[in-house]
């Protein structure tokens, strides 16, 4: 349950006791713990809390009382606090500022431990960013090597098929011209018998 002390300690006022003339005034929309008889400590509920708190915020922008009357009996009211009572008694006490101051003081050290590790990492990657390039560079080498002999080997290739072409046609006119040698000798050979007879 919640206290005036928190509702203070929530709604910025100067004491509780103006959280407790608030509810003496619209004292038709908060519970019976929150308006109890005299010399008893108020316990608000979470509804008593969003009463009280859309009655902190017209009076902030300071409405007047009717006005603020007729909105919480339209059935309108406000917010839950963000913070629970036990959190709330720390605040009242100081110690949640104190808590509050030691968790981020933690995040700051470990923003700089992250951010030294974040440092140290990208010293590490550094060398291995330049030798990826460098092996890059040396593939890209390499690829120009292979491509360089794939059309040396082209060439060859195409240079033996028009010599071996070339082979098979002198070879081919040899034949011929030999054909034409035996030929002819025959027929002399033809003409020397028939001489003969």
């Amino acid at each position: 349950m919640y206290t005036t002390k928190h509702a203070q300690k929530l709604y910025e006022v100067k004491s509780d006791q103006t959280i407790r003339n608030w509810i003496r005034e619209f004292q038709e929309f908060f519970s019976v713990n929150a308006t109890p008889g005299k010399g008893t400590d108020l316990q608000l509920s979470q509804e008593d809390m969003k009463v009280l708190d859309l009655v902190a915020s017209m009076r902030t922008e300071r409405r007047p009382v009717d006005e603020i009357y007729a909105t919480l009996k339209s059935g309108q009211r406000g917010d839950l606090p963000e913070y629970t009572p036990e959190e709330l008694d720390l605040l009242v006490s100081g110690v949640y500022e104190k808590h509050l101051s030691t968790q981020v003081n933690e995040l700051n050290a470990k923003i700089e431990q992250l951010t030294q590790e974040n440092e140290e990492l990208r010293s590490a990657v550094q060398p291995l960013r330049e030798q990826n390039i460098q092996l890059e560079a040396e593939q890209s080498s390499l690829e120009r090597q292979v491509e360089d002999l794939r059309e040396q080997l082209e060439r060859e290739r195409e240079r033996s098929e028009r010599v071996t072409e070339q082979e098979r046609l002198r070879g081919q006119q040899q034949l011929e011209r030999l054909l034409r040698e035996i030929a002819e000798l025959r027929y002399k050979m033809g003409q020397m018998e028939k001489d003969n007879d």
